[in-house]
């Protein structure tokens, strides 16, 4: 409340304040920009190096170089001493590729930050310790500063000497946590550099998280180097830093900055790009009261779909429904009318029990919807202590937010919720709502929970549920349902929808059979005991249609396995009876959940995957016809048709014409023999090989005949020792007919 309070009483003296006499960093922040220009960068890079800081609340954080994307620049303290943060290497990276050194605005910028971060009585220049020679060469002229020694070189990694030694005669340590995958800070100095800072020295920090080789953010060495200063570094990238520009707003701290939005005051896209840490922040600071106050706002101001990415309260209104620990909203989100709809206004929040047969893995549906905005409790009641169990609320569509080129939401851009359990109670919420699932990552004992706060959500299992169930819950006031056939298939579908199926088992047995048709051919040595999970989405994110597969070699992973279909496929999902076109995409799409990663890789994900859609049409949905579908006749090609085709030089749909090649002369028993062969003992991997060379080498075993005239032909990519492996088989050789 500090400067809205400063604005009121000089308003009260007759006296309109302006921005700096709001906000103590003017000074700090006039130092550091000096005779840098307001855009001092004018780069778009071609590759990703440089991200964006976060800046939570903070009564010592303040951006320096920002856009309408984020802050790429800022400072702050750290015990007694000052910290600049930079958020990509190019600032004082050596690497040629990409850097920003030699460019007038960045080169004063980082000297004049290493001045202010000194803190120096006197004007003497700050002696520099400096990651590599190239930073070190920002600061030509100035007496002291050296290069910091490199203690080893492990590929990738150029390992730095930033121990306590190595600082110990240094005003300014200049601080490049990792160059591209390169890292060049050691473990055990995060701990010197930080006590460093805070007895007072000074930090100039860069780094690439989005490239750092390390999944948790948390642990990304400049995060744990400045932890507690306000800052920290996301895995974003953002290119584009020729619209960053210095400039000191009235909000240019973290705490100002949120004193104004709880006031109510006009904020600028650049100040409203850095509030969705700020929120995080302050909800980790356990200010309930005012969070409340702050979702209010953001309610009341999020515009209404569809609505243009770029938007900045559309990006608030995205990004803090899923920042936020588990809490109940002061009302549902704007955009859960949009999707997935909201509830029955009298549907009866319930208290249930429930017990999950957790010998079937994946997200396990509970039957129960929660509210949107509305706290929901599970009590585990029997123990789920290490076992990997997690919760989740609605249903992982594609997030929207990280497609660079989608210029307009439909809908909310993320709709789905997700914890691990790590006790036995459980607090969570969504302000979308959505189905209640149950992730269980291994098979292991059932797991029984009590469920508070939910709705009833109709859930039909084939060969389990009751009719009269089915219908009761249908009228409970969820707005989805589930349809689903243990081990094959589940839709998540509207209610309406679902309302409208008069035979449920008949939808289910013709979809079981079209999965079962998939693995067929993908030859899998067990049974799957999870479900492909089938979402109809107002907006896929990518493609027209889209898969998560389940990709792995010799066995399967199950965490997500999920298609996003557009709603104009849901009434052919919701039918027996539909156009033989329609089947090609779903067909596409789950024979990708059935791709192993033998068959995974540059344009052979796309190839490969078509063979399922082909046999499963071929054997399922006509059943005639051992080599031929029953559509797209007019793309199919004879032999001689296809003897100038080359790998490179033709589409998808042309390369999968080489895999029908063999299909026409050898049947499709030989394609799944193939298949079966990658978790056969009798070919072993270090003997038959994987991808391109293992298919190769495993089919010509198995039909008995020598490929490789004809493979080289096509000029697929076979590498020469898989050739020769061939050759050594001595089998007769096969060309197509005429070739």
């Amino acid at each position: 409340m500090r400067s809205f309070l400063c604005a009121v009483a000089l308003g009260l003296a007759g006296v309109l304040p302006t921005p700096w006499q709001e906000d103590p960093f003017r000074e700090d922040f006039e130092a550091i920009t000096r005779g840098v220009g307001e855009r001092p960068i004018p780069v778009v890079l071609t590759e990703g190096s440089c991200g964006i800081l976060e800046l939570g609340w903070n009564e010592h954080a303040f951006p320096i170089l920002a856009s309408d994307a984020g802050v790429f620049v800022a400072a702050s303290k750290l015990g007694r001493g000052r910290v600049v943060a930079f958020g990509g290497q190019d600032f004082f990276g050596a690497d040629e590729e990409s850097t920003f050194v030699g460019i007038a605005g960045n080169d004063a910028l980082v000297r004049n930050a290493a001045r202010w971060a000194s803190v120096l009585e006197d004007d003497r220049e700050p002696r520099v310790l400096a990651d590599n020679p190239a930073a070190a060469s920002l600061f030509e002229g100035w007496s002291e500063v050296r290069v910091a020694s490199i203690l080893e070189r492990r590929d990738p990694h150029e390992l730095r000497d930033w121990s306590a030694a190595a600082l110990a005669e240094v005003d300014v340590a200049v601080v490049l946590v990792n160059e591209w995958d390169s890292t060049h800070v050691r473990d055990d100095d995060i701990a010197s550099l930080r006590a460093f800072v805070e007895r007072g020295g000074g930090l100039l920090i860069g780094g690439s998280s989005y490239h750092w080789e390390g999944d948790d953010p948390a642990r990304f060495p400049a995060n744990r180097i400045v932890d507690g200063a306000g800052i920290r570094w996301n895995g974003d990238e953002e290119p584009d830093l020729a619209s960053a520009r210095v400039s000191f707003g009235p909000f240019a701290s973290s705490a100002s900055l949120w004193d104004a939005y709880l006031e109510g005051e006009s904020l600028e896209a650049w100040d409203m790009a850095r509030l969705t840490s700020v929120f995080a922040s302050v909800d980790g600071l356990g200010r309930d009261h005012e969070i409340e106050r702050a979702l209010k706002r953001l309610l009341a101001e999020t515009p209404e779909l569809p609505v243009a990415s770029s938007d900045p309260r559309a990006r608030l209104a995205a990004d803090v429904a899923f920042l936020l620990e588990p809490r109940a909203w002061p009302a549902a989100h704007p955009w859960a009318a949009t999707f997935p709809g909201l509830p029955a206004p009298d549907a009866e929040r319930i208290d249930r029990v429930v017990e999950v047969d957790a010998s079937w893995t994946g997200a396990r549906p509970l039957g129960l919807y929660a509210p949107p905005g509305e706290v929901v409790t599970l009590s585990f009641v029997t123990d789920p202590s290490d076992r990997g169990l997690w919760v989740a609320v609605g249903d992982s569509h594609d997030d929207l937010r990280t497609i660079d080129d989608l210029d307009e939401w439909e809908r909310a851009p993320r709709v789905q919720r997700g914890l691990e359990v790590r006790e036995g109670f459980v607090r969570v919420s969504n302000p979308f709502g959505g189905p209640i699932y149950l992730g269980i990552p291994e098979p292991s004992r059932d797991v029984k929970v009590r469920v508070q706060g939910a709705i009833a959500m109709a859930v039909y299992t084939l060969g389990e549920t009751n009719a009269g169930d089915w219908k009761l819950d249908l009228g409970a006031g969820a707005p989805q349902a589930i349809l689903q056939a243990r081990g094959h298939v589940r839709f998540v579908v509207p209610t309406s929808e679902a309302a409208k199926v008069e035979d449920p088992d008949a939808i289910l047995e013709f979809w079981s059979g079209f999965h079962a048709s998939h693995a067929e051919l993908a030859q899998e040595p067990a049974p799957r005991r999870f479900e492909s999970h089938w979402i109809f989405d107002p907006q896929v994110g990518s493609g027209y249609a889209n898969a998560t597969p389940v990709a792995a070699t010799g066995h399967v992973e199950h965490w997500v396995d999920r298609l996003n279909l557009p709603t104009d496929m849901l009434a052919m999902a919701l039918t027996t009876d539909s156009g033989e076109d329609d089947y090609w995409t779903i067909g596409h799409e789950l024979g990708h959940q059935f791709q192993t990663n033998d068959w995974i890789g540059g344009d052979l994900t796309e190839v490969g995957v078509n063979l399922f859609p082909l046999y499963t049409k071929n054997f399922y949905v006509h059943d005639g016809g051992e080599h031929e579908t029953k559509s797209f006749e007019e793309d199919y090609y004879t032999h001689a048709d296809l003897v100038d085709f080359r790998w490179d030089d033709v589409g998808d749909w042309e390369k999968l014409q080489l895999y029908r090649q063999l299909v026409l002369e050898f049947g499709w028993d030989a394609m799944k023999r193939t298949f079966a062969s990658y978790y056969s003992p009798d070919f072993p991997r270090e003997e038959y090989g994987g991808h391109t060379d293992g298919f190769a080498i495993r089919f010509s075993a198995i039909v008995g005949r020598d490929l490789t005239r004809f493979l080289e032909h096509w000029e697929y990519p076979l590498s020469a020792e898989a050739a020769a492996k061939i050759r050594s088989f001595e089998l007769e050789p096969w060309m197509p007919p005429g070739w």
